[in-house]
């Protein structure tokens, strides 16, 4: 099984040739996307096999590599990258309801700043467009290992500016917590273990490595912390919800991070066909 690399799959060229389609509309790009997903279900098995073992462990079944159900997965996935990208390049069509502001404004009140917990599902990239709305700094804190030529394909096309990206290093953290002082929005994955602080959390059952770092950060910043899911709800539409606010000055984050994982968990049952993990995720 795959583990976690964090650069994209299509190559130079596949991307080239989205981008392309994407200039003409979506529909275009949506065809070609449903003989790509079924070339990577059939040809790379290996690269798919973290999202059968999820999926069968959603539905309490085996999943078979070669069936509906992976393939209405990788072309989920596909598709909200395509959306993502034409967002990107300026494209009315997609719309994001944003049912969140109510609660950031109230973990920002006073001019403080929040830690944004997101997880890899739906539209989550997206997502940021909005956060950008809140008049506020955005800064995300990750692992940035893309490809360069991909990400220099991709910045030749965009038309809305990216958010600051801080490496999830230190000196990334030092600069994120310097970042919440100012009252900036920093957005943190909280889906995946990279190494580092964690907490043992039961995740469709089994005990997995949840990710504290982002607690912690909050906890240190005094600010609060907003889990948020980005969901395609149906095509060109998404949402965007909070899930719960933490408060890691009066809950210890190895709690949060377990509760993280719960909430995600929950989410996950009525969305199983959104959450793009392709790695060996309980291993």
């Amino acid at each position: 099984m795959s583990q976690w690399t964090g650069k994209s799959y299509g190559g130079y060229w596949g991307n080239l040739c989205f981008l392309k389609l994407l200039k003409l509309g979506l529909a275009p790009a949506y065809v070609l996307l449903a003989f790509v997903a079924a070339y990577f279900m059939v040809f790379r098995r290996r690269a798919c096999a973290g999202a059968v073992e999820f999926l069968s462990r959603v539905n309490g079944r085996k999943v078979g590599a070669f069936s509906a159900e992976t393939y209405k997965l990788l072309f989920t996935f596909g598709a909200c990258l395509l959306d993502r990208t034409s967002v990107m390049l300026g494209e009315s069509k997609i719309t994001l309801r944003d049912e969140c502001r109510a609660t950031l404004e109230d973990a920002m009140a006073d001019g403080r700043g929040v830690v944004v917990l997101t997880a890899h599902v739906g539209g989550w990239a997206a997502a940021g467009t909005k956060l950008s709305e809140y008049g506020r700094e955005v800064v995300v804190l990750g692992a940035d290992r893309e490809n360069p030529e991909l990400q220099k394909l991709a910045e030749s096309a965009r038309k809305i500016d990216a958010p600051k990206i801080f490496d999830d290093g230190s000196l990334g953290y030092v600069e994120a917590y310097a970042a919440l002082k100012r009252g900036a929005i920093v957005a943190i994955h909280s889906d995946r273990y990279a190494g580092g602080r964690f907490a043992e959390a039961e995740f469709f059952g089994s005990k997995v490595k949840a990710p504290t770092a982002a607690f912690s950060l909050a906890k240190t910043a005094k600010v609060k912390a907003v889990q948020i899911i980005c969901t395609r709800e149906k095509k060109f539409e998404y949402a965007m919800r909070a899930s719960e606010v933490f408060d890691p000055a009066k809950t210890p984050p190895d709690d949060c991070a377990r509760a993280f994982m719960k909430n995600l968990e929950t989410a996950l049952r009525k969305y199983k066909y959104q959450w793009f993990n392709f790695y060996d995720f309980w291993n």
